[in-house]
């Protein structure tokens, strides 16, 4: 199995309506903004309560983290709009072998318009085709049922796992939804 395929620079993937691209300072508003959203905040591992100072400390890490090569963060945008759809990327990877994990959160203003399901999509697709990936995976919380609806909407079937170790959760286990490359060929 060949190693992940990592780009010096973080690309844009664009499906038409969707857009992943670098983090930029810019962004901080939307991200403090975003962050102060109770769903978030439940599903995800962002400090609550968010203040400005996460948001400048995470601005400052997703840099980091592309450039030593520990995970794969992009900022998702809806084409036309200016305002931060989300966040998405490989959170957690193996590179040798080709395994990753996937994280997301979608801002309260961009939901229910499908971002969370095509930005996985997408960022699948990527991983897959460009970046080398042999297979990817989420842990979600059985209560998050727009996440598993997502993932499920993106090709990724839940409690299929390989090789990924279960995690807890406050809630207890996790769910793992799973997709590998020959899905998406």
């Amino acid at each position: 199995m060949a190693p992940v395929e990592w780009p010096e620079q973080v690309p844009i993937l664009t499906d038409g309506a969707l857009v992943l691209r670098p983090w930029a300072p810019e962004d901080h508003k939307d991200v403090l903004a975003a962050c102060q959203d109770a769903e978030i905040q439940r599903w995800t591992t962002v400090p609550s309560p968010y203040t400005a100072e996460d948001a400048e400390e995470f601005l400052a890490a997703v840099g980091a983290l592309w450039e030593d090569r520990s995970a794969m963060p992009f900022a998702i945008d809806l084409a036309g709009e200016r305002r931060l759809a989300g966040s998405i990327g490989v959170v957690a990877l193996d590179s040798s072998s080709g395994r990753g994990e996937l994280g997301y959160w979608v801002s309260p203003w961009a939901r229910g318009r499908g971002v969370a399901g095509s930005a996985l999509r997408l960022l699948s697709e990527w991983a897959f085709h460009s970046a080398g990936f042999s297979s990817l995976h989420m842990m979600i919380d059985p209560g998050n049922q727009p996440s598993a609806r997502a993932a499920a909407r993106a090709g990724f079937e839940a409690g299929r796992a390989f090789g990924v170790p279960l995690r807890e959760s406050d809630a207890g286990d996790l769910v793992v939804h799973g997709l590998c490359a020959e899905d998406l060929s």
